[in-house]
């Protein structure tokens, strides 16, 4: 059934054709990483391969690029949010994580850009566990508390 008929939302964490097709249904939010919209798109850069997503009839994109933190896009806005210093261990499931955050916070009404705030927060503590997919939960509020809350960074 189409989702947007029945107005529920939709977030692609795809890559290759998929995220190009993910583009074209015009999927509310697409998160690839950095290397998957490179590689997607042909493109060369971030802002060039978002630009092809937007030309498919992509909103919101959100990219993450690791330890050069997050990068977001919606209608009017585009948005970084710093990674978090000092943050080493296993990357493994780290962009899950993210993506869980970014989720989690939109759903509970939060805004875009603190969104993204969550989402960076998120994968961070997901790199300082030794098991990908266990967070500590602690850890994550004090993360994300390390963002400010008013205004985004362009």
């Amino acid at each position: 059934l189409d989702a947007h008929a029945r107005r529920i939302p939709v977030l692609a964490d795809v890559s290759g054709k998929a995220l190009l097709a993910a583009a074209r249904a015009r999927a509310d939010i697409l998160k690839p990483n950095a290397s998957e919209l490179l590689e997607a798109t042909g493109a060369s850069t971030i802002a060039a391969g978002i630009a092809i997503l937007r030309d498919l009839g992509a909103t919101k994109i959100v990219v993450s690029q690791g330890a050069d933190g997050l990068y977001g896009t919606d209608e009017h806005n585009s948005y970084h949010v710093p990674p978090i210093r000092d943050i080493a261990g296993n990357p493994t499931g780290a962009g899950d994580a993210a993506t869980a955050g970014l989720v989690s916070a939109l759903v509970g009404g939060a805004t875009f850009f603190r969104s993204l705030q969550h989402a960076a927060a998120l994968g961070a503590t997901a790199v300082l566990s030794p098991v990908a997919g266990e967070v500590d939960t602690a850890t994550y509020f004090r993360l994300l508390k390390s963002y400010p809350t008013d205004g985004a960074t362009a």
